[in-house]
């Protein structure tokens, strides 16, 4: 009773490492998205969407927020050491 309602946090190094495809939210902060080959902006956060998860990416000449769900069909590749996430060219226009 003492703990409810209280946070627990641990630091990243901590966590478990995560399977092949899956990822924290804070490791895909910061990373750039590309369309093919154009720089769609950065991504600010990983958000919980109704039905799925979704990118909030910060395009590179700001403006509003770009939204793209966070599913195998949309996010074709990410590599955390290049910091890099691609999706289809024409996904978003």
């Amino acid at each position: 009773e003492e703990l409810a309602g209280a946070s627990l946090f641990i630091s990243r190094e901590q966590l478990p490492p995560q399977e092949d495809g899956y990822y924290y939210g804070f490791q895909l902060e910061g990373c750039e998205v590309y369309e093919g080959g154009r720089l769609v902006g950065t991504v600010r956060q990983l958000a919980e969407g109704k039905a799925n998860p979704y990118l909030e990416i910060a395009p590179p000449e700001g403006g509003s927020d770009i939204l793209v769900p966070f599913v195998g069909d949309v996010v074709l590749k990410v590599d955390l050491k290049q910091r890099r996430i691609e999706i289809p060219e024409g996904f978003l226009g």
